[in-house]
């Protein structure tokens, strides 16, 4: 009995010094996780220091515990009933959801976005940090969302473990008219993200790609010649010819997306403006064509009639970033390893239609949602089974 207690604790201690050390979370919360006092939380802490689990500085050390053990501590933070409705979602290319993490972000109060954006993203940290150890070279799309879990693993000070240098890649170009000194949206800019998380994890040590001065599309009066001349153009040199035209280029070699997605009432965020001036479009056709858009790339509502799909492929045309085919390759490639792959980052309750959408055509492999978010997506699960 004695025997079985221990192992009993110990399992319970390595999980206690997971959720401090990875999460930050208090102990006050964990009480409320494991729904125990905070002072036997306290007591486990101390069993994982013993057991040399757990440093002072409240780092996860695993090496002592077994691969499978590890991936089951993983997923403590998982809600089982929506892992198992997204094992029920089959998607034709066969790409599954298998990690889904979720954080509280505070009220679904649109007014107070920045503040939610903050303190969702400092929860989140632990979790970027987790799945940037399994990459070597990782897609970053732009936005508040992705700039706000950035920051926030700047303050964790968590120490990842990755053996060599990531590569962070910037995959979408700018959109016009954007001072890079001034505007406080430039900094969520690809190129801008995927410096600072070289900033943060390589100690600006690793390769840097910059799209700066990339216009985030050719608009649509160019046709033709014009617009393939201008696409040679970009494609010719730079950090765009290694990024997407090389005989190698990075885009091919990744083996992560980090990217926020949007929605069929505002997709691309501060790029909308410039997607339906350069697309000659209007905010309410566009929303009646597609559910949403994942780094820049709209798509589609399904069974679109071919003239109507025709449009919305127009209109990706435009984009000079990422693809859709990159995107599946990634999430398809992440797959067969149950790697992060495509990592989907968002909140709020209104990303819950495009992300089920995305869901159902597999092109997300890895979720860091908030609560509002992940019980809007429930529902949806739900109620399709």
């Amino acid at each position: 009995m004695s025997r079985n207690l221990d192992a009993s604790l110990d399992r319970r201690a390595q999980e206690v010094a997971y959720l401090t050390a990875q999460h930050r979370m208090s102990q006050a919360e964990i009480g409320r996780l494991y729904k125990i006092s905070q002072s036997q939380v306290s007591r486990l802490l101390t069993r994982a220091k013993e057991k040399n689990w757990l440093e002072v500085e409240y780092r996860f050390l695993s090496a002592e515990i077994p691969p499978e053990r590890i991936a089951e501590i993983h997923r403590i933070l998982e809600p089982q009933d929506i892992t198992k409705a997204l094992k029920e979602v089959k998607p034709e290319n066969g790409v599954q959801v298998h990690r889904v993490w979720v954080f509280e972000s505070g009220s679904n109060d649109p007014s107070n976005i920045e503040t939610r954006l903050k303190r969702f993203g400092r929860n989140a940290a632990g979790a970027l940090s987790e799945l940037l150890t399994e990459t070597k070279v990782i897609a970053v799309s732009y936005g508040s969302t992705l700039h706000s879990l950035i920051e926030g693993l700047a303050v964790s000070r968590l120490r990842l473990r990755s053996a060599s240098l990531i590569d962070f890649v910037p995959v979408t170009g700018e959109p016009v008219g954007r001072d890079t000194t001034n505007d406080p949206l430039a900094s969520f800019t690809s190129s801008r993200l995927a410096d600072r998380l070289n900033e943060i994890v390589n100690d600006g040590k690793g390769k840097r790609y910059t799209l700066a001065g990339v216009r985030a599309f050719i608009p649509k009066k160019f046709k033709g010649k014009e617009a393939e001349a201008i696409r040679k153009y970009l494609e010719s040199g730079g950090s765009y010819k290694k990024i997407f035209k090389d005989r190698s280029p990075a885009i091919s070699q990744a083996d992560a997306l980090l990217t926020s997605i949007g929605t069929s009432e505002k997709p691309m965020g501060f790029c909308n403006a410039e997607l339906l001036e350069d697309g000659r479009v209007d905010a309410k056709t566009l929303g009646s064509l597609i559910e949403g858009d994942m780094a820049g790339v709209l798509i589609s509502k399904p069974d679109l009639p071919p003239r109507d799909h025709k449009k919305v492929e127009e209109l990706n045309q435009m984009w000079t970033g990422i693809e859709i085919g990159h995107i599946k390759r990634i999430a398809e490639a992440a797959a067969r390893g149950e790697k992060a792959g495509v990592i989907v980052v968002a909140i709020g309750r209104n990303k819950a239609h495009a992300l089920h959408q995305m869901i159902r055509l597999g092109l997300v492999n890895t979720l860091i949602l908030d609560k509002d978010l992940l019980s809007a997506l429930r529902s949806r699960l739900h109620s399709e089974s």
